[in-house]
């Protein structure tokens, strides 16, 4: 005769075999209340658990086009959005934001989506400053004026200061300046294999990839449009306003915490994910 299991045992000393009965017959009535209340009973469930395997065999099928689309998706916010509107991503934006975003560039808002990123760097204005000052000392002076004469309106005078130490980050960053995209194009896969195990880092610097009207010549820029050679070279007059300087703001805020994930994972650091509240 087979000897009880140890869980046998311990239910022996505790129950005779009228209490187990009963109490097994009530775990039974439980189950059946359940399966009755929720799938109409037995047949109930056993559709459910059909319909839940086709569901579950066509997700498989349709993976494939899934990512596809989730990559397009990626593509279009952290690609687009830079290229086509000089709008640069900060690893604090909630997830909602990016969302909203990614709708509004898809819905081709524009001034929704410039909108939308000024009153989000209005606010962020103070902590950018704070964080790239405190990371990069030797840039402390130049970062703090700038930031000092946006807040006094003089946006004619704080951009080009701050296009210019978004060169220099990116110099620091991946050997080259932003705005010499024949130099830096080819130095984009070492970047690539430097951030390769952290998928927000490879989709926020997707960023880099497109030359965009920001870093374009002058002779491909439409009217309004905001681009560093047309500012430098006297060609564009009328770019000092609040927007473009808290659009260059987002790249020289973008170029710091790009360096900082880079030397994060190269040190072998854990880095946080994007947030999800608000």
């Amino acid at each position: 005769m087979k000897e009880p299991s140890n869980l046998g045992k311990v239910v022996s000393q505790h129950f005779n075999q009228r209490e187990l009965e009963a109490m097994l017959n009530r775990i039974q009535t439980g189950v059946n209340d359940f399966v009755e209340r929720t799938f109409g009973g037995p047949e109930g469930l056993t559709n459910f658990l059909s319909r839940l395997h086709i569901d579950l065999v066509t997700l498989a099928a349709r993976l494939p086009e899934i990512e596809a689309a989730a990559e397009a998706a990626e593509e279009s916010v952290f690609e687009a959005i830079p290229e086509q509107h000089g709008w640069f991503f900060d690893s604090e934006m909630t997830a909602p934001i990016v969302m909203k975003a990614a709708e509004l560039q898809a819905s081709n808002d524009t001034v929704g989506l410039n909108d939308l990123f000024v009153g989000y760097y209005r606010e962020r204005l103070d902590a950018i400053e704070q964080t790239v000052v405190n990371r990069h000392p030797d840039r402390a002076e130049l970062i703090a004026a700038a930031c000092g004469v946006h807040r006094s309106g003089q946006f004619a005078l704080s951009i080009p200061v701050l296009l210019a130490q978004a060169d220099g980050l990116s110099r620091d960053l991946i050997g080259a300046e932003y705005f010499t995209f024949r130099k830096t194009e080819p130095l984009l896969p070492a970047l690539w294999e430097a951030v390769k195990d952290d998928w927000l880092s490879l989709a926020v610097l997707r960023g880099l990839s497109r030359q965009g009207r920001l870093r374009s010549t002058s002779e491909r820029m439409r009217p309004g449009e905001f681009n560093r050679h047309a500012i430098l070279h006297g060609i564009d007059r009328q770019y000092g306003n609040e927007q473009n300087s808290l659009k260059a703001i987002s790249l020289v805020n973008f170029m710091c915490q790009a360096l900082d994930r880079k030397h994060a994972l190269l040190s072998g650091k854990r880095l946080p994910g994007p947030a999800v509240d608000k």
